[in-house]
């Protein structure tokens, strides 16, 4: 288990066990990052994040945001019942 962390914490890209992932991260990291994005919230259920958030995901100010988007959402739902 440790040995997965550190790699997925590290990765190797000149040692890679993909080759084309390893290509991608190197030569076109944006490209890369977006599919690691789009991986980990399908395989992996991690949060998604919006566009407007950078690389370190959500911020205080847009959880915040989401918590006060979902409470009126809610709102909404009871009041149309």
């Amino acid at each position: 288990m440790l040995s997965l962390q550190s790699l997925l914490a590290a990765p190797e890209p000149k040692d890679p066990q993909d080759a084309q992932v390893a290509y991608q991260m190197i030569n076109r990291p944006d490209d890369f990052q977006f599919k690691a994005r789009q991986w980990a919230e399908k395989y992996a259920d991690a949060p998604k994040k919006d566009r407007h958030e950078g690389s370190g995901g959500a911020t205080a100010a847009s959880l915040k945001q989401k918590a006060q988007q979902r409470r009126e959402e809610q709102q909404k739902a009871s009041l149309a019942q």
